[in-house]
């Protein structure tokens, strides 16, 4: 049996964490991180750090 919490979301799924739902908007890398990133727009606009722009490259727009 496959673990959904091991699955990586895709653009467009909706998700919860915890009690906040929102939208996956990206999924990919931020360089210079490493791995794989996922930008969500959250239901709830006090929930999120930013508005999908890091280090001055917008991924995603929320």
């Amino acid at each position: 049996m496959e673990d959904q919490n091991c699955r990586t979301p895709s653009v467009g799924q909706r998700i919860q964490v915890g009690d906040s739902r929102g939208t996956v908007m990206y999924v990919g890398p931020v360089p210079p991180t490493k791995g794989i990133w996922l930008g969500i727009d959250w239901d709830d606009p006090s929930r999120g750090k930013h508005d999908g722009v890091y280090d001055g490259q917008r991924y995603f727009q929320a």
